[in-house]
């Protein structure tokens, strides 16, 4: 099968696709589908968006880049490109079975409906919502959800149910495919774990890691806090590192770095903390798991969806910060439970949550358009 995966980022320099994966979950998401079909057979591409057509291959996933401008940059930085040529952009399409486009809120996915239903081409063209969301077009249409009807989408393919819930009567929605892990990759490391607790992830308000610095002083024996991941708000960075001052919490802040790096602090640290009020579902969760590091979490979103309360990890109300001091000191002063819950998580990835099993998920809804 030829698959096409959309993925609505711009870039304003090719160089950034060396480090692609390491951007964000949803570029981790995709390049990772891509792959893992790949490796049962299937001829999947990516494409991407640029100032000009071009043509790569970033470890074995083939990248094209099409030609297009941002729409309105300075709120949506490189998430919302148009394709400025739309006559090769339609004629391209046309090379593949299967259409899979990224991110519901973007303009090329709604673009991408419109060409669908005004062709009636005969391709398949499903969508997943990774939860982005810009000043778009797009949002227009999504927001009055019954118009989904008459799209050109043969459905919606989830990441989670929570995802797509609201979407139901609207349009065709396909089971999640979940996130996954690459287990050979994420796996805990020989070593006696230090009393750190981790954050990984974007900085950015919505993922709260406020209320994170806010617990550790609710402990004893105050752990160190490593955040690692992105800085996308520099206000709200400079935010947290004022209130940790504050708050006298030792915390080390790390960027983004490699993936063999996290590993290490996956594989030596007590707990990974995901304090986000929204939150699709959450792969650092996966990886953490399959690194044997328990995880405390808000209920958020489809985070309930990879989180087994209470046997792979711990769930606590958004906002509640007594409750998620009482969970990481749980396992601060219990190292048999963190041995526990690190073990059923590695054990429920390795069952459910490898990219072979998202790729599989993804390819069943494909046969179900196809056919």
């Amino acid at each position: 099968m030829k698959i096409l995966h959309v993925f609505p980022r711009f870039l304003d320099d090719f160089a950034v696709l060396d480090n692609l994966e390491r951007m964000g979950g949803a570029e981790r998401y995709v390049m990772n589908l891509c792959r893992a079909q790949r490796e049962l057979g299937h001829d999947s591409t990516l494409m991407l968006f640029a100032g000009k057509e071009s043509g790569f291959e970033v470890d074995d996933v083939p990248i094209l880049t099409a030609k297009a401008t941002p729409f309105v940059p300075s709120i949506n930085q490189n998430f919302d490109p148009v394709p400025t040529e739309l006559r090769r952009f339609v004629k391209g399409l046309t090379c593949f079975d299967m259409i899979h486009t990224h991110n519901l809120a973007c303009d090329v996915s709604f673009l991408l409906s419109l060409i669908r239903r005004v062709t009636k081409r005969h391709y398949g063209l499903l969508v997943t919502d990774h939860g982005w969301n810009g000043l778009t077009l797009a949002r227009v249409f999504i927001a009055s959800k019954p118009m989904m009807k008459f799209s050109g989408f043969d459905g919606i393919l989830p990441v989670t149910r929570a995802s797509s819930s609201s979407y139901e009567n609207c349009t065709r929605v396909f089971d999640p495919m979940y996130g996954g892990v690459d287990p050979e990759v994420f796996r805990p490391l020989n070593g006696e774990r230090r009393s750190d607790i981790l954050f990984v992830g974007r900085l950015t308000p919505y993922k709260k890691v406020d209320n994170l610095i806010r617990a550790i002083p609710l402990l004893e024996n105050k752990p160190r806090l490593i955040v690692i991941g992105p800085t996308l708000d520099l206000q709200y960075r400079a935010s947290l590192e004022r209130l940790a001052n504050e708050l006298k919490v030792e915390t080390k802040f790390l960027g983004r770095i490699s993936d063999q790096l996290l590993v290490d602090y996956l594989s030596a640290s007590t707990a990974l903390v995901l304090p986000s009020t929204d939150e699709l579902f959450g792969l650092v969760l996966l990886e953490a798991m399959a690194c044997e590091l328990p995880v405390v979490a808000n209920k958020a979103g489809g985070v309930p969806e990879a989180v087994d309360n209470g046997r792979t990890g711990y769930l606590v109300r958004q906002g509640d910060i007594k409750e998620l001091a009482d969970r990481l000191q749980f396992l601060l002063t219990n190292r048999d439970e963190v041995a526990r819950l690190g073990s059923a998580g590695r054990q429920r990835v390795l069952q459910e949550f490898t990219w072979k099993h998202v790729a599989q998920r993804s390819l069943a809804a494909y046969q179900e358009v196809l056919q």
